[in-house]
C-alpha cells in the first residue's frame, strides 16, 4: 500500500532507480551553490551558522530507505554476517523506513548499490555528508524547520514524540519540503557520512572543518582526529527540538535502534587523476577553509 507522498515522489523525481526485483528508489537533485547551515537565535547552541559550498549537483533519496528497498540487497551479498541474519526482513514489502541498522550496515547497502549495475555511469552511492543533508532539509529556508518555526510547522511535515502515537510511520505520509524531500524532520534519525570532531566546540567550526565530498575513501585535510558519526533529523520518539534542521546527534558507529535509518546519496565518482595528485573529491567544503584547501592542493 502506497502513500500520497510516495506516489508524488515517483512523478516528480529527478531520477528513479529500478532496484533488483523491480522496486523503485526515487531521487531529487540538490543543486550546486553556496548555502548557510547552522542554527540561529535560541537554537544556536546546536552549532553556529556557517557557509558551505556544494561544488556539483548531487542526488539525494526523496525519503529514507524503506524496508522493501533495503531487502533488495541479497542476503548472500558478501557483506558479512549481518545480512545473513536479516531473516524475515526479506519478506517486507512496505514503505516503513529500514531501521535497527548500524552505520556500517547502511554503508554496505550503499556499496552494494554502487556495484550492482543500476546506477548511471560514473556514479557512486553513499551516505550524505551532514551539511549536504541539512542543505536538502532546509530547502532554502532559514527557519527552525523547513516550513517555518514552532511545533505547528513541524506537525505538518514530520513525526515526532507529540504526534507519532509512539510508533514509526511509512514514508510519504507527511508533506514534502520545498525541494520535494520527505521525512527529513522526524520519524527516523538518519546516518551521515562524516563524524563529529573529538572535543569539538562551537568556535572550531569555521576554522577547522574542511568538508571534501561524500564519496568513498574520504579523508580530512584537517589535523583533528575524527570520532563518533553523526545522526540527523530526530525521530518519532524524540521531542520537537531534535527534529530541527540544525539538530545533530553524534553516536557510536556500531549503534543501532528502532529509530535509526538512512537515505542514499548519489554523486560523481572521484577522479582518479586528481586523487593521484593528492587532491580530494572536492564536492563539499566550508567557504572559510577554501583558501587553505586550494593552497594545499596546489602544493600536491
Amino acid at each position: 500500500m502506497t502513500t500520497p507522498g510516495w506516489q508524488r515522489a515517483g512523478l516528480e523525481a529527478d531520477l528513479v532507480l529500478d532496484l533488483p526485483g523491480g522496486l523503485p528508489m526515487h531521487f531529487r537533485r540538490v543543486p550546486a551553490g553556496i548555502y548557510r547551515v547552522g542554527a540561529r537565535g535560541d537554537l544556536n547552541f546546536l552549532y553556529p551558522r556557517m557557509q558551505v559550498e556544494v561544488q556539483e549537483d548531487v542526488l539525494l533519496g526523496t525519503s529514507p530507505t524503506t524496508q522493501s528497498q533495503f531487502s533488495s540487497c541479497p542476503r548472500r551479498s558478501g557483506f558479512g554476517q549481518y545480512y545473513s541474519d536479516l531473516g524475515s526482513w526479506s519478506n517486507f514489502i512496505d514503505l516503513t523506513p529500514a531501521t535497527m541498522l548500524s552505520r556500517s550496515a547502511a554503508n554496505k547497502f550503499c556499496a552494494w548499490l554502487t556495484n550492482v549495475g543500476v546506477l548511471p555511469a560514473n556514479t557512486i552511492a553513499s551516505l550524505p555528508h551532514e551539511w549536504l543533508w541539512e542543505i536538502a532539509c532546509r530547502a532554502g529556508s532559514e527557519t527552525d524547520y523547513s516550513n517555518g518555526d514552532g511545533e505547528a510547522a513541524l506537525e505538518k511535515i514530520g513525526w515526532y514524540e507529540a504526534n507519532s502515537g509512539d510508533r514509526i510511520h511509512r514514508v510519504g505520509e507527511k508533506c514534502a519540503n520545498g525541494w520535494g524531500f520527505h521525512g527529513l524532520h522526524g520519524n527516523v534519525w538518519e546516518w551521515c557520512l562524516n563524524e563529529a570532531l573529538e572535543g569539538e566546540t562551537r568556535s572550531q567550526y569555521p576554522a577547522s572543518e574542511i568538508l571534501d565530498g561524500w564519496g568513498v575513501g574520504q579523508e580530512t585535510v584537517a589535523s583533528e582526529r575524527w570520532t563518533d558519526p553523526v545522526l540527523r533529523g530526530g525521530s518519532w520518539r524524540f521531542p520537537a527540538l531534535a527534529a530541527a534542521s540544525a539538530s545533530r546527534r553524534p553516536v557510536s558507529d556500531t549503534s543501532n535502534s528502532a529509530d535509526f535509518g538512512f537515505r542514499v546519496c548519489l554523486s560523481t565518482r572521484p577522479d582518479p587523476e586528481r586523487k593521484a595528485r593528492g587532491a580530494r573529491n572536492l564536492g563539499l567544503r566550508t567557504s572559510a577553509a577554501s583558501a587553505r584547501l586550494d593552497q594545499e592542493i596546489g602544493q600536491n
